[in-house]
């Protein structure tokens, strides 16, 4: 429900296959125009202000000023379903995700004092998170294989000629 007990956007069951939602009442809204907000486009899915006017459920559905019940989809929306039906169907591995990822967001807010970037532009900023991370896992390695133990493994690589992992 929406505000004021009338249906909200959920209510409406989009059929993907006719490009169109289906009102609680079983009406069609067929899409209509389209407008850009913040750089996202967004369809607008309508029915016809004879059809919401004779609906049962009126009252339900639209407020008195309101002739026709608009409904609107984002051009992103099929993918944020998918992600939406995979994190629900997988709720222990983000659980386990969420708790390996934090720790490093973490330490390095807190030890690196990385709270805001100092460089501006995504280019820029990109480049010293990458640094900051590379410090962090370097850290890590150290710490969980020790010393020569690293030193060791970067020696048997560079005369290996290895790249990558």
């Amino acid at each position: 429900m929406g505000r004021d007990g009338r249906f909200g956007s959920d209510d409406f069951t989009y059929d993907a296959e006719a490009d169109e939602y289906v009102c609680p009442a079983g009406e069609r809204l067929r899409r209509g125009g389209s407008s850009r907000k913040g750089g996202t486009l967004y369809h607008c899915y309508r029915a016809s202000v004879a059809v919401c006017q004779a609906c049962p459920l009126l009252q339900r559905c639209l407020s008195k000023s309101v002739r026709t019940r608009c409904v609107y989809r984002s051009e992103h929306a099929d993918a944020m379903d998918r992600h939406r039906r995979r994190m629900q169907s997988s709720v222990a591995l983000l659980r386990r995700r969420g708790s390996l990822v934090e720790h490093p967001f973490g330490t390095l807010k807190r030890n690196a004092g990385l709270d805001q970037f100092l460089m501006r532009g995504l280019g820029r900023c990109r480049g010293e998170f990458s640094l900051m991370t590379l410090g962090y896992n370097l850290k890590r390695a150290v710490n969980v294989l020790g010393v020569s133990a690293l030193v060791a493994h970067f020696r048997q690589r560079a005369m290996t000629g290895a790249v990558g992992a």
